[in-house]
């Protein structure tokens, strides 16, 4: 690489230095800091708290970073080729100690991806989002998927994303001809004892979904001066009115393919238990098996949240911590109000 260099740049001088084992002068380390802050917002370099543990972190912001690590979110570290060598050439220590929490949304979920920042904010310095267009490619359909643009952001270290990686992500697994990678695989005991109706809510709209049906026989009324609930009118037939739904929800979802089948029950029954739930762990088979957890086979996995009554129950008290925490409009549409919940 060194004869690609140019024969006096700090770079390259750094580069041999490091090769033959010899620190760097104060002269490069001032080169090179100085081209590293040019190039750098000192906004996003700030130092964190590290003295924060789980522990102490408060109950908002705890539940907002376990529901969003289940869900979107997740954990990373710097490749282990970033490392600090000694005088003979040996690894001596890790350059980066510590990991951080990465969140990456659509543009339709930009909000909420600034309202998760606002409630973390202990670890997101910056409200910066760094779009980024994701080009459409085949699907195993054989249809074309569209071109998107992706919002994400990335937090400072800290030794709380560390231990969270350590807690809930599997060994790396080698796929292919990919570097080996770590996935989101268990549910610890306590982690789940301590999640509430906030983290299990913003779990359900980072990967949850509203089962939901079309109403049998919907036909359209034009007739803006009849009230809807008298546009459905069983013994006819369903009717529905203009801007009515023709929707009837059933209940509701949280997709979690990646998570080992039986952490899944194991967390199922704690979530019954502490929240008085009903939940239930659901699968299917699935072509496509998870390469990380080769004992739960091709199947497909979901928590499915309750019936039709507890639906009900469960939706009501998420729209009132949808109102005390001012979430954002656009994600609304997940939990649906009676109104549109006839089958409820």
């Amino acid at each position: 690489m060194l004869k690609f260099l140019p024969q006096r740049t700090a770079k390259s001088i750094s580069t041999k230095r490091k090769r033959m084992g010899i620190a760097p002068s104060n002269e490069t380390k001032s080169r090179v800091a100085t081209d590293a802050r040019a190039k750098v917002n000192l906004d996003n370099v700030r130092k964190s708290d590290h003295s924060l543990t789980l522990e102490t972190l408060d109950p908002t912001t705890f539940q907002v970073l376990i529901g969003t690590l289940l869900g979107d979110g997740c954990c990373k570290h710097p490749k282990t080729s970033l490392q600090r060598r000694g005088a003979r050439g040996q690894i001596t220590s890790n350059k980066h100690l510590n990991s951080h929490f990465y969140i990456s949304h659509g543009e339709a979920q930009k909000s909420w991806l600034q309202w998760k920042i606002k409630i973390l904010n202990q670890f997101f310095f910056h409200e910066t989002l760094n779009p980024k267009l994701t080009k459409g490619s085949k699907t195993h359909i054989g249809n074309m998927s569209k071109d998107t643009t992706q919002f994400e952001i990335s937090s400072v270290s800290h030794p709380i994303f560390t231990q969270l990686r350590e807690l809930i992500y599997c060994p790396p697994i080698k796929v292919g001809k990919r570097f080996p990678a770590r996935h989101k695989a268990y549910l610890p005991e306590d982690i789940i004892n301590r999640l509430d109706m906030l983290g299990l809510f913003v779990w359900y709209l980072d990967d949850g979904y509203a089962e939901r049906r079309k109403l049998k026989g919907a036909r359209r009324v034009t007739d803006s001066t009849v009230h809807y609930r008298d546009a459905y009118q069983p013994k006819k037939g369903w009717i529905r009115i203009e801007g009515l739904e023709e929707w009837a929800y059933y209940g509701a979802n949280i997709a979690c393919k990646g998570f080992k089948l039986s952490d899944l029950e194991r967390a199922s029954k704690i979530i019954n238990k502490n929240l008085g739930l009903n939940t239930k762990i659901c699968t299917s088979t699935h072509p496509y098996p998870c390469a990380h957890l080769p004992e739960d086979g091709s199947i497909n996995k979901i928590i499915r949240l309750g019936n039709k009554e507890e639906m009900k129950k469960i939706f009501a008290v998420w729209r009132e911590l949808a109102a005390k925490y001012e979430i954002p409009k656009s994600m609304l549409y997940k939990i649906p109000t009676h109104s549109e919940n006839e089958a409820l």
